[in-house]
């Protein structure tokens, strides 16, 4: 790949600068975002239930890891930097590549965003209304004000920012919050373990109208978004501190680790059920009228089991979600478009 004396002085100040465990928390921290803390009370356990979303999960898993498998062939056998952009260029020639790199480049840019605007949503369960201030107007039925779009807009210049001036710093910053999210769900799924009968939670699969085998197949049918971003690490290969041949294990404990965070939340939704409730389907058809964290199953499963460090601990894992996430994909980008 022919690169400027810029792009050349990039790479020798990068390189070997992820370890395994940082490698890891990037792939992994594109797995999971705002969307696995709110979706089993949306979609995941209206479509498939608890039992049909493990399933789902776990078929969902296997098939990214085909992918990952490739991907890490891939890396193996190409050298040069720029990931999916290098494999279709060295396969297929520019032409091809530069339309790869620019969808791909695209998908990740739009993800940044995205991000960003979902701390915005989690302040109005968290802290009421506070950003809800200046004009607003109405989209699709949902209120956009303009204290949240300014909000998204600074934390994008901020990390915008980080990146330009403290890359050392980011990188540790994905590691803590990937770290927060694994020690976040997994200390409030222990401590559900032994409160909640969690292998005994009833129906078992989605709503009524809804069969089994084509909830699951739904939930399947999302794999790609859910476990959107292991790819990242393609991008990486020159930064790595060990060998790429290890590079499918860190694939696939991204993936593995990600599908057991999606289904240890959707569990954990379906048996924390308020008291006025006779099931977590009740629950599910009344999530419209509540509000507050209540309107989100799995901080509502946090707080039942570990009261409001429960809460809090699923809260920071949240955000360590969301942060990741920006991270991520702001990193990815721009190593894809210096490619």
């Amino acid at each position: 790949m022919e690169t400027g004396s810029e792009g050349t002085n990039m790479d020798n100040k990068t390189r070997h600068s992820l370890s395994p465990l940082s490698a890891w928390a990037l792939a992994f921290g594109c797995v999971i975002g705002w969307g696995s803390f709110v979706m089993p009370g949306t979609t995941f356990l209206p479509t498939a239930g608890p039992a049909g979303t493990g399933i789902a999960m776990a078929v969902g898993a296997a098939l990214m890891l085909v992918i990952g498998f490739n991907f890490h062939f891939m890396m193996n056998r190409c050298s040069e930097a720029g990931g999916a952009y290098a494999y279709a260029k060295g396969a297929f020639g520019r032409d091809h590549a530069f339309l790869c790199a620019w969808f791909l480049g695209l998908s990740y840019i739009a993800l940044i965003p995205q991000n960003a605007s979902a701390l915005a949503l989690m302040s109005r369960y968290f802290l009421n209304k506070a950003l809800q201030f200046g004009f607003h107007y109405r989209v699709a039925g949902y209120d956009v004000y303009f204290g949240e779009i300014l909000f998204s807009e600074l934390i994008v210049l901020l990390f915008g920012l980080l990146f330009l001036f403290g890359k050392g710093v980011v990188r540790h910053l994905q590691t803590v919050a990937a770290l927060a999210i694994v020690t976040g769900v997994g200390i409030v799924l222990c401590a559900g373990t032994g409160k909640l009968d969690l292998g005994c939670v009833r129906p078992s699969f989605g709503m009524k109208g809804f069969s089994p085998a084509l909830g699951i197949t739904a939930l399947v049918m999302l794999a790609p978004w859910a476990f959107v971003g292991f790819d990242t690490l393609s991008l990486f290969t020159k930064d790595f501190r060990f060998s790429v041949k290890r590079s499918f294990r860190i694939i696939t404990a991204a993936i593995l680790i990600g599908a057991a965070v999606y289904t240890a939340l959707t569990w954990l939704s379906a048996a924390a059920v308020p008291g006025r409730y006779s099931d977590w389907q009740a629950y599910i058809f009344d999530l419209d009228n509540l509000e507050g964290p209540a309107a989100l199953p799995a901080f509502q499963a946090g707080q039942a089991v570990l009261g409001l460090s429960g809460r809090a601990l699923l809260a920071a894992a949240a955000l360590g979600a969301v942060l990741g996430g920006i991270i991520g994909f702001y990193w990815a980008s721009s190593r894809l478009l210096s490619a």
